[in-house]
């Protein structure tokens, strides 16, 4: 059975600004203290895309490595492949991004090397699309003597604002799909996350959390249940700290400890961020806004940090449509012009770029 939710609840807090995180580093809890277990350091293009990811991890005598690196050989900034490889730089896994004429992912092909054999391919994943260009299914296959065979599928709603809502996850077997499990979310009026929770092929509840929000309306802590014939059973807790930018600074998994009921830490995560890219410049970053999205005739535009910020309009084959410098806070585009599709908004502010993705309909 898959541990969705039990892996979101290690690490559903580490989509964190990419231009801003430099490391996050992973401590074990042993014996009443806290021990290194691993660790990840970032790196980063000119214009902010992540290049590389170093994990490393501590076994009590010396780091082992290996490194995530991410090639961009498109115009307009889609990856183009990801590579695995140890600390000799020996690649053990590789995966190629291929994409439709509209620019949505259309599927990722894996290869992977074990001990000293050849890459070979082992998984192709496939992505579908709703008008809005959210995805609402991703097939899983295996390669296997010498065909792909169907595995998974998961199957994804959203809500108006775009906040996925459902996922139901299949099984391939002899009679077809089977549905496996079933993750559900929940939000309130601002948008904030409060509830997700996995159901089994019945429909039954196996665990959830629950998300609260302190003063700075940021996630204070997180309680996660286990479902059971007695009932809803607090079995951890997550707990969060921020910093006065608005950014994470440590996570703690806390866990239900069976031998007196007592909640103890079982793991922490702590971020760290990059000393080159300011706090403040990314969190005007995302205090801007377009829409409507998807969108007709005229898009709206409102930018906090306008002086200086030029926007840009771009086919996603990485042809330029035109570019707007601001001279005020709100401004307005006409698309009535172009056929539908998808199209990417950009905004460079002080060397910095920041991309939206628009549908035109």
């Amino acid at each position: 059975m898959r541990n969705y939710l039990l892996l979101s609840l290690l690490i559903s807090c580490l989509a964190l600004p990419a231009q801003n995180l430099q490391y996050e580093l992973s401590q074990i809890y042993h014996s009443s203290e806290w021990q290194d277990s691993e660790r990840k350091d970032y790196s980063y293009t000119a214009n902010n895309h992540l290049r590389q990811t170093n994990f490393k991890v501590w076994n009590q005598v010396m780091w082992y490595q290996r490194l995530q690196e991410i090639r961009y050989t498109r115009p307009n900034g889609l990856i183009d492949s990801i590579v695995m490889m140890d600390s000799t730089q020996r690649i053990f896994e590789l995966s190629y991004y291929h994409y439709s004429s509209n620019g949505n992912l259309d599927s990722i092909l894996k290869k992977a090397a074990y001990g000293n054999q050849p890459l070979r391919f082992y998984e192709r994943t496939t992505y579908r699309y709703d008008s809005a260009g959210n995805q609402i299914e991703i097939l899983t296959s295996s390669y296997r003597l010498g065909a792909w065979q169907l595995m998974e599928k998961i199957e994804q709603s959203f809500n108006r604002q775009g906040r996925l809502l459902r996922q139901k996850f299949y099984l391939m077997d002899f009679n077809g799909w089977i549905l496996d499990e079933e993750a559900v979310y929940e939000y309130d009026l601002v948008g904030r996350k409060t509830t997700e929770a996995l159901l089994n092929f019945l429909g039954d509840t196996i665990y959830s959390l629950d998300y609260f929000f302190g003063s700075n309306g940021l996630t204070s802590y997180a309680e996660f249940y286990l479902h059971t014939s007695q009932g809803p059973q607090l079995a951890g807790r997550q707990d969060y700290s921020w910093n006065g930018n608005g950014a994470l600074d440590t996570l703690t998994n806390l866990v239900l400890d069976p031998r007196d009921s007592s909640i103890v830490p079982q793991m922490r995560w702590i971020y760290g961020y990059s000393p080159y890219v300011s706090l403040t410049e990314s969190i005007a970053s995302m205090e801007w806004s377009v829409y409507p999205n998807p969108v007709q005739d005229w898009l709206n535009l409102e930018v906090k940090d306008w002086e200086g910020t030029r926007i840009s309009l771009w086919r996603l084959d990485g042809t330029k449509l035109g570019s707007y410098p601001l001279n005020q806070a709100k401004a307005r585009i006409s698309l009535a012009h172009l056929p539908k599709g998808i199209y990417l908004i950009n905004w460079e502010n002080r060397g910095h770029t920041f991309k939206r993705r628009i549908v035109k309909q």
